[in-house]
This record gives C-alpha cells, structure tokens and sequence, in this order.
C-alpha cells in the first residue's frame, strides 16, 4: 500500500480519503482505466487531485509475477517514462536515476502541452507494482514547496 501525506490528511490508494492542499479541502477523483500494452490488458488506477494551476497525480498499476520477474526492471521504467511524457504532450527536460528503499525509480522533470506547462513525476517499480507519482501544471507552479511535499511524502508500506 503507498500513501501520500499532506496537512496531515492521507490517501491510502484503495481506501481514498480527503486531502488538504493549501487550506483546501477535497477528495481526489479516482478512475480505474483498462490499458492495452504488449502483455495484454492491465488495469491502471488513477487519483488525481486538481487545482486551478496544478494537478497532483498518482497512479498504479499491477503487473504479473511473470512478466516481472522475466523482464528487466530498466526497460520497464523506461516504458513508464516514455508513455508519462507522450501522455502530456512534452518533452524530457531532465531524469535521474534513483532508488527509493530497494526498489529502482526514475525522477523527472518535463514539459507539459508543447511548453505550456511543467511535470514533476517520481516512477518507481516496487515488486510487482510501478508507481507514477506527479505534479504537472502550469510553469509558474514550479519550482515549489508543495510540490517537493507532495513528492516527497511517498511511502511504501508493507
């Protein structure tokens, strides 16, 4: 289970619950969509968080035990990468390669919409789970504070 802390409300992905941004108080969308990929149909669970300027993401999707353990982890996040930055309509600006606990993960920053806005996003595959969690918005929402909280609280329980 992961969970994103803000203002001390959480998000338990699968057991949602209200999240304070700022003094606001809302409850995130969540949709559960049905993507085709090369191993055949899995689901992706979305909550997303909206503000005027910004949307806060996070998104997981489970993968079976046998296509991770036959398929290298690099290609895997590099797969997630690529379809983070054709969804937004951008470009890479910049990645780094990271590790959150044991698991390996990519830290981005893109391009939104042909240069109309900005995304933050930390992908990170945990065992059988790749999780994307991003900030994208408009250019002057970034750098910011709550943005970096928002990444920054990221947890895997187990």
């Amino acid at each position: 289970i992961a969970k994103y802390v803000m203002a001390a409300q959480v998000i338990e992905l699968g057991r949602l619950r209200e999240l304070t941004l700022k003094g606001s108080l809302a409850s995130p969308t969540s949709i559960t969509w049905k993507c085709t990929s090369s191993i055949g149909i899995l689901k992706m669970y979305t909550f997303t968080f909206e503000k005027p300027d910004i949307a806060y993401v996070v998104v997981y999707i489970d993968y079976p035990r046998s296509v991770v353990d036959n398929k290298d982890p690099e290609i895997m996040l590099d797969g997630a990468r690529n379809g983070a930055i054709r969804n937004s309509g951008g470009r890479l600006l910049n990645e780094e390669f990271i590790e959150f606990e044991e698991y390996p993960g990519r830290e981005l920053t893109f391009e939104v919409k042909g240069g109309r806005g900005l995304g933050r996003a930390v992908i990170l595959l945990a065992d059988t789970r790749l999780y994307q969690v991003m900030a994208i918005g408009a250019k002057q929402s970034f750098p910011s504070k709550t943005v970096q909280k928002f990444i920054d609280s990221f947890e895997i329980w187990d």
